[in-house]
């Protein structure tokens, strides 16, 4: 008899820990999206792809409000946002997925998502790496999230005390790059041609457009390698020109013109 007890109140205690978590129901959305927005200044497009990742990790469990703040489960996944080579910026959505993840019971459960530093020449991350995503979780088993741009408190009618937040902004600042060549003087030579060459250090690795002018066998793109480096040379004469269109803030050009050792022919 007692063995029989036994397993009952095992059963018991097992059924109350089934009860206790969060039934999902097939219609919760158990993904949100932010915003990950890249603005340009001084180019119209990228000249390689670029990709901005992110990890997201339990937050710390929090009692100074109206409502307690639990720290999230483990289990949750997030994407990364890509701007294509040749886009001009703009917004991509960035999926959070809880799926995998088993909500213990209805409450609210942080997360701290978290930037990763691109280091990418030309670029500005945004001047704060950290979000707190809130997820408010209710008795139906359905989900509501809530981004903020720290770890916020609710107010005693269970509203945020501060601003939430849309996602994360970085700025690609870039700057065309151009040269020229003059002959100056009324005899001067308008079609003799000049070599020059040309050194691009600390670009953002990629293919970048090209304008010019009156250069015989001028490419119509460069590309910079994964060094961040370029070198090539040019032969210009009176009025040609050469634009780069797009190199990242940074970036270093240097043109050096070729030089032509006169010879001199000495008589007795």
């Amino acid at each position: 008899m007692k063995r029989r007890l036994s397993r009952l109140a095992a059963f018991a205690l097992t059924l109350v820990a089934v009860c206790a978590m969060v039934i999902v129901p097939a219609s919760a959305d158990q993904t949100m999206t932010f915003n990950k927005v890249l603005t340009m200044e001084g180019s119209s497009s990228l000249p390689a792809e670029v990709e901005f990742a992110f990890t997201i990790t339990p937050g710390a469990a929090s009692t100074d409000s109206a409502f307690p703040v639990s720290a999230g489960p483990a289990g949750a996944s997030i994407d990364t946002a890509t701007f294509a080579a040749g886009s001009n910026g703009g917004t991509q959505a960035v999926t959070v997925d809880f799926s995998g993840v088993t909500f213990p019971a209805p409450g609210v459960y942080r997360y701290i998502i978290t930037e990763t530093a691109s280091n990418l020449p030309g670029f500005t991350n945004d001047e704060n790496a950290t979000r707190y995503l809130d997820v408010v979780v209710t008795a139906d088993g359905s989900y509501r999230y809530n981004l903020l741009p720290s770890a916020t408190s609710f107010d005693g009618d269970g509203n945020y005390s501060g601003t939430k937040s849309d996602g994360f902004t970085n700025t690609f600042k870039a700057h065309n790059f151009a040269f020229s060549k003059n002959v100056d003087g009324n005899v001067g030579d308008h079609n003799k041609t000049f070599e020059f060459t040309l050194n691009i250090t600390g670009a953002l690795p990629g293919t970048y457009t090209v304008t010019s002018s009156d250069i015989e066998g001028a490419p119509t793109t460069i590309t910079v390698d994964a060094e961040g480096n370029y070198t090539g040379a040019f032969n210009l004469k009176h009025g040609s020109s050469f634009s780069i269109a797009g190199l990242n803030e940074g970036a270093v050009c240097a043109v050096s013109a070729k030089t032509r050792m006169a010879m001199r022919r000495h008589t007795k």
